[in-house]
């Protein structure tokens, strides 16, 4: 579902991160300066076998939210693409899903 009030433009989310300790892209964690976006109810990472890699739920877009450091069970995961799913609420109360790839490189 895509909202009237808020575009993909509305949010980034990158398409690539490296979890390799170098303080550049190390997380993965979505940005926005769009006031319409009151929170992220969910912000979920799956592997290429439909595992939950990551998730985080009800945080603030640049404020409490932590981010995934590529780490699963214990363990940095291999480079690899990975699907996330988002969903965001609206100032308004309604939500908008966001899905696409995320590629992990070391």
């Amino acid at each position: 579902d895509w909202s009237s009030d808020v575009c993909s433009s509305d949010l980034y989310i990158p398409n690539v991160f490296s979890p390799n300790g170098d303080g550049i892209n190390d997380l993965f964690k979505i940005y926005s300066e769009d006031q319409k976006i009151l929170k992220v109810n969910y912000l979920r990472v799956f592997d290429r076998w439909g595992n939950m890699t990551y998730e985080e739920k009800g945080f603030t877009i640049n404020g409490t939210q932590k981010g995934w450091d590529g780490v699963f069970q214990a363990k940095l995961m291999n480079p690899a693409v990975f699907v996330y799913d988002i969903q965001v609420e609206l100032q308004d109360g309604s939500t908008v899903k966001f899905t696409g790839d995320l590629t992990l490189t070391h």
